[in-house]
């Protein structure tokens, strides 16, 4: 009786040596700052590939550059496993330009990594939603809404969850029409401030929540708005804990409680390390001594 070929393994052109090896779990050897997709099949083992050497179309992957090992022929997209590699910097370097109402300069950083990552979407671990989420929000400060509109659908079909990505729904609340009155628009932001929102929405509504309520010139609120980032919602990521450390640092020194502001900063760069939320509050900091 033959035993049918497993599927990856028919794919994969390869030595017997290299079979052996995918059989006992090697993916090969990789560049500390690649970003891979893993593959894996039963009773096969596993296999790296380059993101930037991969092409996806009609659910099959493809190998644009062939190599000694890689598969000759599309394979299945339901083989990719997750993706591995670091994230890349230039995410937390996007978010914290927004974040300091540089949606351009963080664009022009988040638009390359979309294009580049798209081929790992819908891959478990990849960094093409982070690098969405936080291109839809940086789309939203710019009011730029036909491309909110597309970010917004990628986004939402590129996870597993249905219906519309939650980020979506931040997006709607920061695009409310600035003829509307801005106590209205401080009170979209403040519907998605809760536990019911995920963090990252929570957080990010909060933080626009209080930009407003500055602009209002209601700084008391504003103050507890940003505070309540770290405070109850720190999950929803460092560089805009740095950022609302910053922003609510600024209130208290124009309240003369300098040394409470002074230990917002310090958290502030040491949170928001390496973007320029850090650089920031490492100005203010003697400044305010």
């Amino acid at each position: 009786m033959t035993t049918k070929p497993n599927l990856f393994s028919s794919l994969i052109q390869g030595s017997a040596v290299l079979t052996v090896a995918l059989s006992m779990g090697l993916s090969g050897v990789r560049a500390a700052d690649t970003i891979n997709i893993v593959f894996e099949a039963p009773g096969v083992g596993s296999k790296s590939i380059p993101i930037d050497n991969l092409a996806l179309q009609g659910g099959k992957f493809s190998v644009k550059t062939p190599g000694e090992g890689l598969p000759t022929t599309p394979f299945p997209e339901a083989l990719a496993s997750h993706v591995s590699g670091d994230k890349p910097a230039e995410i937390d370097q996007a978010v914290g330009l927004l974040l300091m109402n540089k949606p351009i300069d963080a664009l022009a950083l988040l638009e390359p990594l979309l294009e580049k990552h798209k081929v790992s979407a819908k891959v478990p671990g990849n960094y093409w939603i982070e690098a969405a989420r936080a291109a839809l929000v940086a789309y939203s400060i710019n009011r730029s809404t036909s491309k909110c509109d597309e970010i917004g659908k990628a986004l939402s079909e590129a996870t597993p969850a249905a219906g519309d990505d939650p980020q979506v729904a931040l997006s709607r609340a920061m695009l409310t029409s600035l003829s509307v009155k801005i106590d209205d628009r401080i009170s979209a932001l403040a519907a998605l401030s809760n536990d019911s929102s995920p963090p990252e929405v929570s957080a990010y509504a909060s933080f626009f929540q209080g930009n407003l309520l500055k602009t209002a010139k209601r700084n008391p609120e504003a103050l507890e708005a940003f505070l309540t980032i770290p405070s109850v919602y720190p999950t929803g990521g460092r560089v805009i804990n740095a950022a609302a450390g910053l922003n609510a640092a600024e209130i208290l020194a124009n309240m003369n409680r300098r040394d409470e502001a002074v230990i917002l900063l310090e958290d502030a760069v040491r949170e928001g390390k390496n973007t320029v939320i850090a650089t920031e509050a490492e100005k203010k900091i003697p400044l305010i001594k």
